[in-house]
């Protein structure tokens, strides 16, 4: 639970940071490529401030993308390859999990190879546990 707290602080300040540029994903085609879906429930939902992250567990690896309901796949690459955990996650501006709708991270722990797609799934289910921020 204290590296989940500490990723989502450090996602907090890059979040802020990268805003600007949030809408821009890295594009170096020729790195590791993490693709993430998003699964939408069939109620309609809200989803302001809200991105899509992939982390090592403790930093951001490209820039955060804004989540937008009509877009259901985000693209992120890393140059180089890696042993370990990537996790992707929909997170607020504030680095927080969203209170509108419920999206557990997923996790995938492996060698991320350049040139190869690994895939990840976000499924959003409604209404959140605790009802709306």
């Amino acid at each position: 639970m204290k590296t989940i707290a500490k990723t989502l602080i450090a996602i907090s300040v890059l979040i802020i940071a990268l805003s600007a540029s949030a809408t821009n994903p890295t594009t170096n085609q020729a790195g590791v490529h993490y693709k993430v879906a998003i699964h939408l429930p069939d109620a309609p939902f809200k989803a302001n401030n809200v991105y899509v992250v992939m982390t090592d567990g403790k930093n951001i690896l490209a820039s955060p993308q804004v989540f937008t309901p009509d877009k259901l796949s985000y693209d992120f690459y890393e140059a180089n390859n890696f042993k370990g955990t990537r996790t992707a996650m929909l997170v607020t501006i504030t680095g927080r999990t969203p209170k509108l709708f419920n999206s557990n991270p997923d996790s995938r722990t492996s060698r991320f190879i350049p040139g190869e797609t690994y895939d990840f799934n976000l499924y959003i289910a409604f209404p959140a546990p605790g009802g709306i921020e």
